[in-house]
Formats: C-alpha cells, structure tokens, sequence
C-alpha cells in the first residue's frame, strides 16, 4: 500500500472549495504523513483543535482512492460523522458509505465512515480497507477500538487527534510506530487560523474538597456535593452577562443534572438556552443544534458531549463550569472557542474551575509524544505559601463560589524586549540562588522585597525558571506588599537590586502608626491590639485580624478607616478583613 499512496498530495476535487484546500502548514503535514507509510504502519497525526485535521486525513484518503484502495473512517460521535461525510466528499468528489444504525449500509463504495459501537457489531460484513483513520485517536487504547483495529491487521492506520494524552496515563506505543506533531496554536492563532482568546477567570475557583477521582479525572458526584448548584449557577449566568451578553456560548458541566438545571436558570433570566447530553434523542440533538447554529438559541449548555466534534466557526465563547484533571479535556473545551468567524474579533474562555490553573494556556508551547505530553517535573506544586516554613505547598480551600469576581488572565510574551529591567533582575536572582545554593523559595522572597511592584510578567518569567504551576504567579503577584509602593515612588529611579529593605519596612509602620492615630481612641486600639495592615494594592487595602469576632466588631470600622486611608491618598479606598 505505502508505495502506492506516497508522493505529493493532489487534489480530485476539481470544483472543491477553497474552504477545503491544504494551507502550507496542512500540506506539509499531509506529506510528512504519507512519506511516513513507506517506513511505518501506523502513525498518529497531531493538530490543534480548529487547525483542519479532517481537511487533512480527507486529503490523504483523496491520494489513496486514486489507486483504487479503500478507506474506513472510524468516529465515536454522531457530529463527527456527519462533519467528516461533508468535508470528505468534497474533497475526493466520491460518495461516502456510512455504517450507523439508521443508515442503509453499502459496502461497495471505496470509502466508508463508521460509528465505533456499530462497527463493531457489523466486522464480519465488511470487506478489507487499505487504510484506517480513527478520528479522536486519543480515545484508540479504548477495548472496542482495539477489536477494530485487530480485524484488520494489514491496514495501515492513522489516528489523528489534537491531544495526544490520556486521563489514565496510557500511552500510544503499542498502537502507532510515530507521531507526526503539526504547527502549536499559538503559531495557528499568529497566521490567523485560529481566533485570538480573552481568557477570564474566578477568583474563587469551584471547589475541590472531598473530592476525589475516578478513571484519571475529578468525581463527578463529589464535585456535585462540594459546589451547590444553587450558587454555581448564579455565578455562570452572571459572568455570560458580564463578558458574553447576547453572545453564543457552550458550558461544560459536571452532570447532567447541573446542565438542565444551569440552563433553567439562564431560562429564567431571561436568556434564550438549552441542554444537551448524550441520552438526548437524535432528533431533539439535530434540532437543538440547528437552533443553536442559527442564532435561536444563544446559551448550549451540555454534560460530556462537546468536549470534542462541535464545528461551529461563529461560537463566541466557552464556559468552564466543571474542573478537569485531564489536559486533553481541557484543551478540547477551550478549542471549541478558538474557530475563526467574519466578525469574532476574539473568542472568549470564562474558567469558574481553575483549570488554566493546572493546565496553563491553550497556547502555551507543549512537546507531545507516544506516551503524552512531556512536562517540567516540578518539586514545588502549590499554589499557597506555608506561613511558617515558605514552602509553596498544595492544599485544598473550600470556595464555593459565592459573590463572582472575574480576572481577565492572559499568555504573555515572556522576552526580554517586554520585561525590561525584570527580565535581568530575575536573572540575577537565579544566578545567585544557584551560586550560593538557595532553595528555590529565596528567589521569589528577594523578588517580594523589591521596592517597585514587579509585573505578573516578572512573576511568572520567574515561575517559569524554577518550574511552578502556570498558576503560581496570579497569587504571588498579590503577595508583594503595597506599603513599599510608597516609598517606591521616592526611590524608582535608584532602584537597589541588593534588596535591603529594613529601612522600608521601618517606614511601613510608621505610615500605619500614623493612619491609626487619625482614628478615633476605640477604633485606633481595636486596629491597633487586634489587627495588621497586610497589603495595599492601589485602592485595595488588606487588613488581618486576630479572631473572627475581632473581626466582626470592626466591620463596622471600616468606613472610619476607609476616610483617613482616602484622604491620605487621595483615592477612594476599598477595605477587605481577613482573619489568622
């Protein structure tokens, strides 16, 4: 078979459009593959979501029917098929058989599609194909795969996914011979293939207590019990309003019974949405989907349905409503997005889960192989820093969401050109953490004692270098201590990069010592005996209290101090209490 599908890609179709025809990036790709036949069996093709990987298996199917050899498309899903009948007909200009309970199979057609459960019921029937492409091959190692794949074992096979990785850490090896990575997405979304993304996140993420996993990924019944629907639900309609009004957008959660009752709640404020789940009669899922690919409905919120197969150019955003300890998952979810579309100026991600958190960007650099995805190993994987110790440590916070507050978070460009003096402040303090055989931690210590604020950039060009979740800068940024922006703004030009900062922090006290003694007698000794200035960030002042009931009796002392910081600053100023 390899010598007679190798050579160049060529083109059937004659009045295919140019929708359907290889860019650069695909042809080299679609090469690379068909080259790699006359050497392997079988290959996995890897290319972000939205980057056309049904353009391209189509086009390697177009090569091999030249030649009169038959082809077997392989999918798991109702949408994938009927996505990939569309595109390969019109690429190869010759009919599809399709063999899926409904349909009335022909097995004489060169090219034949096939849902995974049907197939498996009708091998007997069919006759022996050339070539075998398992769209969404991450799902391959699955048993009823596998029972496909051995009915034909001379076939030459090509899985082709945008995720290479499993949830349960299997890899690939023992079903492809190579793996054939295409462009990243970040590269996809500079030449324009794919849309540019705002990615949102809540400051109090879904919660993760008591929760535990099954099959690689998060419980759903535990993250039922830890996230009352109640308040989950307020929070996501509130951020579509907020960041999508009148938008297109699909959530992802956690069950079905969170998705009905999401989209009920959506329903009732007013905003047109429905539910879909995998039990959902055909006939209702081809109608809802029609609605919703036409503007009728602008809200789709489903339980693992689109995690993959959701073609749809003009979708403006994604709702993150469920964690996910699968990096697959994720970036599935968050693809569904990125699509192209006459007027989308940039496709939004809302995160209620944190999942940028465990995963990073879509469009951070990843070097996937047969056995996943390759990662820094990190000795450090917290995201909060033990008081006593300095250790980044994990630990588990109950915060179901209640009162949404939404950050936008964004990949940065970490080069020297946009960090500036923080790029070579950084690289000195790493320098000198090796020479002298600091703990990781002295680097980001030093780095809060500096003078000027550093920049999330900074932070996380740092965490880079040391090896931290994506997520440790968001919450390190916050830790430095405003205060020293006061004395910051004497000192920017005579920047001290030894960090000797005594003197500063002497200062500090002084500048609270005097905001108190502004205060009346009962409210200065209340903040006095029973609190501490934390952080001040602009207008965000931060004060820790020493009990809970110290710090209910000065809730009602807020407005008092808020004055005398507001008019010391001349700002109005926000006060938050935190307690030990």
């Amino acid at each position: 078979m390899c010598a007679d599908i190798d050579g160049s890609v060529g083109c059937r179709g004659d009045g295919m459009s140019n929708t359907y025809r290889l860019r650069d990036y695909q042809s080299e790709l679609v090469n690379k593959t068909i080259e790699g036949f006359s050497h392997d069996r079988s290959i996995m093709l890897q290319l972000p979501t939205g980057g056309g990987k049904t353009i391209c298996f189509s086009h390697i199917i177009n090569k091999t029917i030249e030649h009169g050899l038959k082809c077997l498309i392989v999918a798991h899903r109702v949408e994938l098929i009927h996505q990939a009948v569309d595109k390969v007909e019109a690429i190869t200009n010759e009919p599809v058989g399709i063999i899926k309970a409904g349909y009335q199979p022909d097995y004489s057609r060169l090219i034949q599609i096939a849902s995974v459960q049907s197939l498996v019921k009708r091998l007997q029937h069919c006759p022996d194909f050339d070539l075998i492409v398992v769209d969404e091959a991450h799902h391959a190692t699955a048993k009823s795969y596998r029972s496909i794949l051995n009915h034909f074992p001379n076939a030459r096979i090509l899985g082709v996914t945008a995720t290479p990785c499993r949830l349960d850490g299997t890899g690939f090896r023992d079903l492809f011979s190579r793996l054939i990575a295409g462009v990243t997405t970040r590269e996809l979304i500079e030449m324009g293939s794919l849309s540019r993304y705002k990615y949102f996140a809540s400051e109090q993420s879904m919660s993760l207590v008591g929760v535990k996993k099954k099959g690689g990924d998060y419980k759903p019944s535990d993250v039922e019990k830890a996230n009352p629907i109640g308040g989950l639900a307020g929070d996501i309609v509130k951020s579509y309003r907020d960041y999508m009004d009148g938008k297109q957008a699909v959530i992802f959660c956690v069950s079905v019974e969170y998705s009905i009752a999401i989209a009920a709640h959506f329903r009732a404020a007013g905003i047109r949405a429905a539910h879909l789940d995998g039990d959902t009669s055909s006939p209702e899922r081809a109608d809802t989907m029609e609605r919703f690919k036409s503007g009728k409905i602008q809200v789709l919120s489903n339980c693992g349905l689109f995690d993959e197969g959701l073609d749809i150019p003009g979708l403006d955003g994604v709702i993150l409503a469920r964690p996910t300890a699968s990096l697959s998952r994720f970036l599935q979810m968050v693809g569904r997005a990125l699509r192209v579309a006459e007027g989308k100026d940039n496709a939004i991600a809302i995160d209620l889960a944190g999942n940028y958190e465990r995963h990073g960007f879509p469009c951070d650099r990843r070097n996937w192989t047969l056995d996943g995805v390759e990662v820094t190993k990190r000795t450090k994987t917290k995201l909060k820093r033990n008081q006593e110790t300095g250790e980044v440590e994990e630990v588990e916070i109950d915060l179901t969401p209640t009162g949404l507050r939404m950050v936008e978070v964004r990949a940065v460009d970490l080069s020297p050109e946009k960090l500036g003096i923080w790029f070579d402040i950084v690289n000195k303090l790493i320098e000198t953490q090796t020479a002298e055989g600091h703990r990781s931690s002295w680097c980001w210590a030093k780095l809060l004692e500096s003078p000027t604020k550093p920049p999330l950039e900074a932070w996380q060009y740092l965490g880079q270098n040391l090896g931290y979740h994506p997520g440790w800068a968001k919450y390190k940024v916050d830790e430095w201590v405003l205060p020293i922006a006061i004395v910051a703004e004497e000192a920017e030009d005579d920047y001290d990069d030894s960090f000797d900062l005594e003197d500063s922090y002497e200062f500090i006290n002084d500048y609270w010592s005097q905001i108190l003694d502004r205060l009346n007698p009962a409210t200065r000794d209340l903040f006095k005996l029973f609190g501490q200035l934390e952080s001040i960030d602009d207008n965000r002042v931060t004060i820790r209290m020493k009990s809970a009931t110290m710090k209910s009796l000065a809730i009602g002392k807020i407005p008092e101090l808020a004055k005398a910081l507001g008019e010391d600053r001349n700002q109005t100023m926000s006060i938050e209490l935190i307690v030990n």
